[in-house]
C-alpha cells in the first residue's frame, strides 16, 4: 500500500516539507531547537543526526549564509539554489 505525503510549513511557510502521513513527522520541536543555535552568517554549523534536515533548513530560513556541514554517507537531496550547497 503507497501513501502519499502531505506538503506540510513550518516558520510561516518559509521550511516546506514533505512528509508521510503517518509515523514520524517533523513538528515543532525543529522549529525550537533551529532557535537555540548561535549561529551568524558565514558560520559552518555541524549536523548530526539530522534525519531528514528541518532543524538545518529552519536554521537557513533564520540565518542567511550560515553553511552546513552534514558529514552523511547518503546523497545530498538539498534542491538547487539551496542555501545548504
Amino acid at each position: 500500500m503507497e501513501t502519499v505525503p502531505t506538503e506540510n510549513a513550518l516558520l510561516g511557510g518559509r521550511v516546506r516539507l514533505l512528509q508521510p502521513p503517518r509515523g514520524y513527522r517533523v513538528a515543532v520541536d525543529a522549529v525550537l531547537l533551529a532557535a537555540a543555535i548561535e549561529a551568524a552568517p558565514g558560520d559552518r554549523v555541524l549536523d548530526l543526526g539530522a534525519g531528514v534536515g528541518a532543524v538545518g533548513l529552519c536554521l537557513a530560513a533564520r540565518v542567511p549564509g550560515a553553511r552546513r556541514w552534514p558529514p552523511s554517507n547518503q546523497v545530498p537531496i538539498s534542491p538547487a539554489g539551496s542555501p545548504w550547497r
